[in-house]
């Protein structure tokens, strides 16, 4: 044993309960500490005071945990811990040989035999089919489990359900409905992968478009520079008039969310490449070349929603980035820091005195934060279609300045690399706009990421 004190937020006097203490028959209290210690008797009874000094002091048997609480203890409602496949995960279950694979929720205590009725599996019950839930352990049903021949599973969205009102063996009630999804998809398709760019979706000799759109319900098309049409319901191929040249882009509803976007380019034979993009035009436009009056900054597509130029920089220089010559009807640039504050509710008399220290939305806070998670390189950056967007910082020295010119490696989404000339009073640089490298959570038409 061991006597360890610590200080509490409670004042003096408050008497303080371990939660994770159940009473039961014969007046002892067992100990459920989860992997720590399977079952410690405790006597009952037994409370602890918070002191003069706002501290607690405990007793501690080796690889045991305490969670102390103001008394009563109030048993919390059954939640769910895990789900198998892990929501919003894509699986490719091969076809060709049988085997099984098992889907599962994992409580967080046991639940009645009853638990069962209120799983569904694509709407649908599953109890008393031969592919239905089943409780792993029929003694203590704290986790479920439906076993299903994955060769012969048919491709698309998967939902397992467990409906509100489930009773655990404590007579606590499931509170709230879950709902998850996964996505059987074994082609990689336009909704299982995150690339932007579908080589062959404009098919037979630009007169059809060819979709892989596994768990799609929904999509309408653009010519790049055209309109959209109406939304329609999901074919495996639409009847569509490519223009030589010129991109094709289609918007996929699935999942209740229509952030799928994926684009193609078919060009004459013989010449270049072509390119998807959301634009059929980019301009650089800065202090260099007037804003665009005396040159208009035109960039060019290098690959699939990229595009580049070169400029000559002789000091720290703003620019901004558009799509239409000599129009500003819609330019690209950085988006301001703001405060973003999650505090708790007014209605709560706490949020008077509980504070939290502000998340910062904004061009820089993205890149740090995907920088932070391995998500993004540090010369990558966002940019923002916003009417209050900034300007652009570029850096006489081939990197990319930001705040106030104070020169940094990446933080700003426009770069500048390539040839420096130190003898002389210029250097020439190239700049790359990246329209969009990743799915973003909602669609907005624009330019999205710039890469170094």
């Amino acid at each position: 044993m061991k006597n360890l004190t610590v200080s509490s937020p409670w004042s003096s006097g408050t008497t303080l309960k371990d939660a994770l203490l159940e009473e039961v028959g014969g007046g002892q209290l067992v100990v459920l500490l989860r992997g720590l210690c399977l079952m410690c008797v405790r006597l009952p009874g037994q409370t602890v005071l918070v002191d003069s000094l706002g501290e607690v002091t405990v007793s501690l048997r080796p690889l045991e945990a305490v969670v102390l609480v103001p008394a009563p203890v109030i048993t919390l409602a059954p939640v769910i811990l895990s789900v198998s496949p892990q929501h919003g995960s894509v699986v490719e279950w091969p076809t060709g040989h049988s085997f099984k694979v098992a889907l599962r929720v994992k409580f967080d205590r046991p639940m009645k035999p009853s638990i069962l009725d209120f799983l569904r599996l694509n709407g649908q019950v599953t109890a008393g089919r031969r592919e239905g839930f089943r409780c792993l352990n029929p003694v203590a049903c704290d986790e479920v489990i439906l076993e299903m021949e994955a060769s012969t599973a048919q491709e698309g969205f998967y939902t397992i359900e467990v409906d509100r009102g489930a009773v655990a063996l404590d007579g606590q009630t499931l509170r709230a409905a879950f709902r998850s999804h996964f996505l059987l998809d074994r082609s990689r398709g336009a909704i299982a992968q995150a690339y932007p760019a579908m080589a062959g979706l404009i098919c037979q000799n630009r007169t059809r478009l060819c979709h892989r759109a596994t768990g799609a319900q929904w999509l309408r098309i653009q010519n790049v520079g055209g309109t959209w049409t109406s939304w329609r319901a999901f074919e495996n191929e639409s009847t569509w008039a490519a223009q030589p040249n010129v991109p094709v882009l289609v918007q996929y509803h699935a999942a209740f969310s229509a952030s799928f976007v994926v684009g193609d380019c078919a060009s004459e034979q013989g010449e270049k490449p072509c390119w998807a993009s959301w634009h059929r035009t980019m301009f650089l436009r800065g202090e260099w070349n007037g804003w665009g009056n005396d040159d208009d900054g035109a960039m060019e597509k290098i690959g699939h929603f990229t595009w580049a130029t070169k400029v000559a920089l002789t000091k720290f220089t703003k620019s901004k980035f558009a799509p239409v010559l000599g129009s500003w009807e819609t330019s690209y640039g950085l988006h301001p820091e703001r405060e973003l504050l999650y505090n708790l509710p007014s209605f709560d008399p706490r949020s008077s005195s509980f504070a939290v220290d502000p998340y910062l939305s904004g061009s820089e806070a993205s890149r740090a934060w995907m920088l932070q998670r391995s998500r993004w390189t540090q010369h990558q950056g966002i940019a923002s279609g916003a009417t209050f967007a900034k300007e652009v910082w570029l850096s006489h020295l081939c990197g990319s300045a930001w705040k106030g010119g104070r020169a940094l490696h990446g933080p700003a989404p426009a770069a500048v690399a390539g040839r420096r000339r130190y003898g002389g009073h210029s250097h020439l640089c190239s700049c790359a706009l990246a329209e969009a490298q990743e799915r973003q959570p909602s669609l907005r038409k624009g330019p999205e990421f710039v890469t170094i």
